[in-house]
């Protein structure tokens, strides 16, 4: 998430928030060719060409082909038919929460208090601009695995959870895909340098409680997982059993949750504004002018 913020404001300052790459815009645009359903069936033929190039003289192949762009196309279309129902569902949980916070508020004189309702974020998988962004980044990553020097990952199973990992990523530029594939693609070369430097070690606990490796395996890692930038070097500063190293980590967490505490206020405002604001950028205010 300050990965996403700080990389967002960046973007903006760099006039990529001009850039309004909603799924609303190739829809205006393109007409039926910029319908999830279609988006979903080019992005689906492309990954399918993408992972038969060997075989393209072969009928075995262009089968595969087509049923990975109609997956992906009734993807598209269904997962956030679901998410809507689903969405639904948390209404009257939402308006009985309402009213009970009036009625607290009201007895004792608080006005200012505010309840968050937290959702699993199989919720967010089915929005469009985070479908898209995730499918964008599949092809994306694979070539970012191969010409990356010095990486040896290569993502395979975990692929499909990239609209999964990257819904912060979306929520922060307020669905412009865009910037969320720009700042995915980022995110994700780290996750594979992390990769790279962890998997020997995952490799040896895998081993070592009996998990049988094919032999024409070399290392075997999580890249949804096991990989995130920043846990891997507070696990590498633990791993290191140096107290410097860990003192330094506990130093850093213990700051930047004093200094999130403090300014949660302007951080949310910050954020609040950034999300309804046209080319993304957030400009100071008040608490009182607060979107909500």
């Amino acid at each position: 998430m300050p990965f996403a913020i700080g990389v967002n404001w960046v973007l903006n300052k760099l006039g990529a928030g001009k850039i309004n790459l909603s799924p609303e815009a190739p829809q205006k645009r393109l007409g039926i060719f910029g319908e999830p359903i279609s988006l979903g069936l080019i992005l689906g033929l492309l990954l399918g060409l993408l992972g038969n190039l060997k075989n393209l003289g072969t009928l075995a192949a262009w089968g595969q082909i087509a049923t990975v762009g109609i997956a992906t196309s009734a993807i598209m279309v269904i997962f956030p038919k679901v998410s809507s129902i689903f969405a639904q569902a948390f209404l009257p949980l939402t308006e009985t929460a309402k009213k009970n916070l009036k009625k607290s508020n009201s007895k004792s004189g608080d006005k200012t208090r505010e309840w968050y309702l937290g959702v699993n974020d199989a919720m967010g998988y089915g929005e469009t601009a985070t479908l898209t962004s995730g499918i964008l980044l599949i092809p994306i990553m694979v070539i970012l695995a191969l010409i990356l020097p010095g990486n040896q990952a290569l993502p395979l199973v975990d692929l499909i959870a990239l609209p999964f990992m990257i819904q912060a990523t979306v929520a922060i530029t307020n669905g412009n895909i865009f910037k969320s594939v720009i700042i995915g693609a980022i995110w994700f070369s780290l996750v594979l340098y992390a990769a790279t430097y962890t998997a020997p070690i995952f490799t040896e606990v895998a081993k070592g409680v009996g998990v049988t490796i094919p032999a024409e395996t070399l290392l075997i890692t999580s890249f949804g997982i096991l990989t995130s930038p920043v846990t891997a070097l507070i696990f590498l500063a633990f791993l290191s059993q140096s107290w410097i190293w860990i003192g330094l980590v506990l130093a850093i967490y213990a700051v930047s949750y004093f200094l999130f505490k403090r300014n949660k206020e302007t951080i949310v405002n910050y954020l609040e504004t950034s999300a309804t604001a046209a080319d993304g950028t957030a400009q100071a205010s008040t608490p009182d002018k607060q979107v909500g």
